[in-house]
């Protein structure tokens, strides 16, 4: 593994050396909400 920014992509990326393939991380989905009663 590698980390270099594929072609047409702007962030580096993991990119395995032997076969090419790129490996994307899936970032954790966090939410939150402030509510507020006058």
């Amino acid at each position: 593994m590698s980390c270099r920014i594929p072609a047409g992509e702007t962030l580096p990326r993991l990119v395995c050396i032997q076969c090419g393939e790129t490996h994307y991380i899936k970032p954790k989905i966090a939410a939150s909400t402030a509510s507020i009663w006058n």
